[in-house]
């Protein structure tokens, strides 16, 4: 029998919850980033995970988005709506869920006593994804003579102590000049 490549979504969420991340907070999150204001058909929870799934694999559309949340969550919605809800309250959620992560793995390996030595302790990183072909003019990426490739550039610093980003950006990886940047010193 061959193994399943794709996280179910009791699968994706059981990591959460080893983290000790409930569904309720994840919502809580949602509500919080003002993703969402009342409960509608697209779920943030099956936002979040059909994002990430389809993420995952790499370059992502508003069609993929919403044929993952009506396999996954049994839910039909529109490549329109995906489209309205990501957004920079999306860009705010998806902050907030990697915060309270980074914080709950940080805290499960290591117990929080050894930090007040220090003022910060900083942790910095940074990927690339590949995007669709389309977003070339907004989010060019590297070529050579027979193709071109469009990629973007997601760079994030975060402060362990006061558990927080104090960077984060989502920039074309060769233009200089930042697409989404949130300072957040």
């Amino acid at each position: 029998m061959k193994p399943n490549p794709k996280p179910g979504k009791n699968e994706f969420f059981s990591l959460f919850h080893q983290l000790n991340i409930s569904n309720e907070i994840l919502l809580d999150l949602a509500f919080e980033s003002q993703l969402i204001r009342r409960r509608r058909i697209i779920d943030p929870i099956d936002l979040l995970h059909a994002l990430c799934i389809e993420s995952s694999q790499g370059t992502v559309s508003h069609n993929d988005l919403a044929a993952r949340l009506e396999s996954c969550a049994g839910k039909s919605v529109s490549k329109v709506s995906i489209w309205k809800k990501i957004n920079e309250q999306c860009l705010l959620f998806l902050k907030k869920v990697f915060e309270l992560v980074i914080r709950n793995k940080f805290i499960k390996n290591h117990p929080k006593q050894g930090l007040p030595l220090f003022n910060r302790v900083i942790v910095q990183d940074s990927t690339i994804i590949r995007l669709p072909q389309r977003l070339f003019s907004d989010f060019s990426g590297v070529g050579n003579g027979l193709s071109n490739v469009c990629n973007a550039r997601i760079q994030g610093v975060y402060d362990l102590v006061t558990e927080q980003f104090l960077f984060f950006s989502l920039d074309s990886y060769s233009k200089v000049g930042i697409k989404l940047h949130l300072n957040l010193s």
